[in-house]
C-alpha cells in the first residue's frame, strides 16, 4: 500500500494554491496567454492546454513556448483533454468533442454529441473503452469514439434528473467512478453497465473533480476535499490545512 505522504497532492482552489511543501517555488510559464486554462494532457514531449475561449495550445519545449493548434475547432472553449493511444480528444462546451490524430495540427468534430448539443466535460480511457462524462450522463465507446452508447443504468437522482449531470470521471483498476453535479458520486464495476451511489459520509454539495492517488480516492467539492480509502464505501472530510474550502481541481505529482 502506498503512503499518500510519500508524494505530493496539489489542490487548486478557486482562490489559492495549497501544497504539502510550504516553501515550494513556482515559476510562471511563457503562456499560453488566452483565457483560463481548463485542462491539460501530455503525450511524449508534447503538453496540451485547453482554455476557455482560446482553444488548444501545444508546447514541445517543457512550457517555454506555446503555439495555438485550433485548426478545425468551431468552438474555442475546451473543457477536457485526453489521449487514447496517439488520438487526442478535446471536450468542448456545447458542441460535443473534437478528435485529432496528428498531435493537434487539425481537428475533426464528432457529430454524435454536437448534433445533440451535449457538453463533454470529462474523457477517460479504461482498457479498450473510452468514456465521456457529459451534461447528459455517461457514454461509452469501444471503437475509439466512432460509436457511442449511453450507460446510466442504476443512476437515481435526488433532484429529479433523468440522467446524471456529470462533472468528472476517473478509473481505479476495475472500478469506474462518476462525480455528478447535484446527485453525488457513483461507482461501476462493469464498465458503466450499472451504477451504484456511494454517498456514505458525503455532504450534500457539488462534486467537481475526482482523483485516484494510489489506493486513495479523493473528491473536490465546494466544502473542501473528501477522502475514501475503500473505493468509495465511506468518506471522510480531509480539509486540515486548507485555507479555502472551495476546491475546483486535484492533481497528484510524483506518484509512481
Amino acid at each position: 500500500m502506498k503512503n499518500v505522504n510519500q508524494n505530493f497532492l496539489i489542490i487548486i482552489t478557486l482562490f489559492v494554491i495549497y501544497s504539502a511543501i510550504t516553501n515550494a517555488q513556482w515559476q510562471q510559464t511563457n503562456g499560453p496567454y488566452s483565457g483560463h486554462i481548463q485542462c491539460l494532457a501530455v503525450s511524449d514531449t508534447s503538453i496540451f492546454a485547453g482554455t476557455w475561449n482560446g482553444g488548444v495550445f501545444r508546447s514541445t519545449d517543457n512550457c517555454k513556448s506555446w503555439v495555438a493548434v485550433n485548426n478545425g475547432l468551431k468552438n474555442l472553449t475546451v473543457i477536457s483533454l485526453s489521449f487514447s493511444g496517439s488520438t487526442l480528444f478535446a471536450g468542448n462546451q456545447q458542441s460535443g468533442f473534437y478528435v485529432s490524430t496528428n498531435n493537434g495540427m487539425s481537428w475533426a468534430q464528432d457529430n454524435y454529441f454536437s448534433s445533440k448539443y451535449i457538453e463533454v466535460r470529462s474523457i477517460i480511457v479504461s482498457g479498450p473503452n473510452l468514456f465521456a462524462g457529459t451534461s447528459a450522463g455517461v457514454f461509452r465507446s469501444s471503437n475509439n469514439g466512432n460509436n457511442w452508447i449511453q450507460v446510466n443504468n442504476g443512476f437515481v437522482s435526488t433532484v429529479g434528473l433523468s440522467v446524471p449531470d456529470v462533472m468528472s470521471l476517473t478509473v481505479s483498476g476495475s472500478y469506474l467512478f462518476m462525480g455528478s453535479l447535484l446527485d453525488g458520486i457513483f461507482r461501476s464495476t462493469d464498465n458503466g453497465e450499472n451504477w451504484t451511489s456511494i454517498d456514505n459520509g458525503l455532504a450534500n454539495t457539488y462534486y467537481i473533480s475526482l482523483l485516484v492517488f494510489g489506493t486513495n480516492l479523493f473528491t473536490s467539492t465546494e466544502n473542501g476535499v473528501y477522502l475514501s480509502t475503500d473505493n468509495g464505501d465511506s468518506w471522510n472530510l480531509a480539509n486540515n490545512g486548507l485555507a479555502n474550502h472551495q476546491v475546483s481541481s486535484l492533481v497528484n505529482v510524483g506518484a509512481d
